[in-house]
């Protein structure tokens, strides 16, 4: 009888041991769901910071063009500092793009290693996530 309840135990045991594993390794895929659409939306950002940049070229490089009735020469600095500034802002957006980017690669990994390592806590983690997002959605 010791034996046979042994068993049942053990079987219980893996039961709950591979429907943990199977939970962590739906928290990673959502970690990483989460991690590529914040590179999507980082991505996403800097286009439009681009967008903003070019259209504030352009309106500067119009700026400019009216000024050159009041002098050739001040209508080209304000250009090349147009230029300075567009290009400025441009490395700025690389630059903060490809935080992001670092940033979303670096969750994603220290998701998967955590769910690796403690596939009970993540599972729990997704159940909380799970029922808090549920609850969020039902109020709408």
């Amino acid at each position: 009888m010791a034996a046979n309840n042994a068993k049942q135990v053990e079987d219980r045991v893996d039961t709950i041991a591979s429907k943990a594993q199977d939970h962590a390794g739906e928290a990673a895929k959502t970690v990483g769901n989460a991690a590529r659409d914040l590179k999507h939306e980082a991505a996403a950002a800097r286009d439009d910071l681009a967008e903003q940049v070019s259209m504030l070229r352009l309106q500067l490089e119009e700026l400019a063009g009216s000024v050159a009735h009041a002098g050739q020469e001040k209508a080209q600095k304000v250009v090349q500092e147009a230029r300075r500034a567009g290009r400025k802002a441009v490395r700025s957006a690389e630059h903060g793009y490809e935080a992001a980017a670092d940033y979303a690669t670096d969750a994603y990994a220290e998701a998967e290693r955590f769910t690796g390592e403690r596939p009970a806590t993540a599972l729990g983690l997704a159940a909380g996530l799970g029922l808090l997002v549920g609850l969020v959605l039902g109020r709408r």
